[in-house]
């Protein structure tokens, strides 16, 4: 019998942090959210790397948390249909974890 090999990538919660700024950058060049939506929730990100660069978990936490209460103000307003909006909830509750797990 041969062998298998696999490689398995781990993401850096940086990693999926940036990961999810590209999101954002997509729904806005695909016409879902106007620029300044865009900025908003990049913003948001770009201040949870901040934290993250300073050592700042906690401060990353509550920078995550208001994103995602945006993300639900945008659906909640039709901006984002729900399942939009799940996905960069879902995917920010990753970074959290990551944050929460010390990584």
């Amino acid at each position: 019998m041969g062998t298998r090999s696999a490689v398995v990538s781990v993401l850096s919660t940086e990693d999926l942090a940036e990961d999810l700024q590209g999101d954002v950058q997509d729904l806005v060049d695909d016409g879902v959210l106007d620029s300044g939506q865009g900025q908003a929730l990049a913003g948001k990100l770009e201040q949870v790397l901040r934290s993250l660069d300073r050592g700042n978990a906690n401060a990353a936490l509550r920078q995550l948390e208001s994103f995602i209460h945006q993300v639900e103000g945008l659906v909640q307003d039709g901006a984002l249909t729900p399942e939009e909006g799940d996905a960069l909830i879902e995917d920010a509750e990753q970074v959290a974890s990551g944050i929460q797990a010390g990584g």
